[in-house]
């Protein structure tokens, strides 16, 4: 479509699926490395076993350092094309959903190797998001975004040693996923994720 492009489709909505099947291929990417173990989080960046807490979720770590180089590559050229489609579209908030959650993950694949990008990742992330929810706040998956942000800042806080800082983003963390969870009480994922949560808050 982008090579021989036809008059009835529009590009900038090839380009947005391009750049989600670019986040999908990512997280696939990362799932198939599920052998890695560390004291680092992804939050949520794919779905763990049951019984396992996503915030501590082994099963998206990666442990091969070419895999994870073209992982976050490949998170930075789908980050850059949606921030180019907010910006020339500033009132379709689906490019803008997308950015937010581009950005998250790759906040939460740089946990353990660089914290100081991933930081201003999950700052972005959860900015972007707040502004969403404040427009849609009937969108459960916005919340639920919302509070991986906030739950991935307060892991930063606590590697950092400042617990009280942690606390308190661990708690605009589940006040995010109650909300998520009360428009989708029958998500599953969504209360386990929330009870694994407290888990966290000290």
């Amino acid at each position: 479509m982008l090579k021989v492009r036809s008059k009835q489709v529009n590009i900038a909505d090839v380009n947005h699926f391009r750049a989600l099947c670019q986040l999908e291929q990512c997280k696939s990417m990362a799932n198939s490395q599920a052998l890695a173990v560390a004291a680092a989080s992804i939050v949520g960046l794919t779905d763990s076993p049951q019984g396992r807490n996503p915030f501590f979720a082994a099963a998206a770590l990666i442990r091969i350092q070419q895999r994870r180089k073209i992982v976050e590559t490949n998170l930075g050229l789908a980050a850059s094309q949606c921030e180019g489609l907010d910006r020339d579209f500033p009132s379709i908030p689906m490019y803008r959903e997308s950015l937010a959650s581009t950005l998250l993950a790759r906040g939460q694949l740089r946990l353990d190797t660089n914290r100081v990008e991933a930081e201003k990742d999950f700052v972005r992330s959860r900015t972007l998001l707040e502004q969403l929810a404040k427009k849609n706040d009937a969108l459960p998956a916005l919340w639920e975004d919302l509070g991986r942000s906030c739950g991935g800042l307060g892991l930063l806080t606590r590697f950092a040693g400042n617990e009280p800082e942690a606390n308190k983003r661990f708690k605009e963390a589940a006040d995010a996923f109650d909300r998520a969870v009360e428009q989708s009480p029958d998500n599953a994922r969504l209360r386990r994720w929330r009870k694994e949560l407290a888990d966290l808050a000290r």
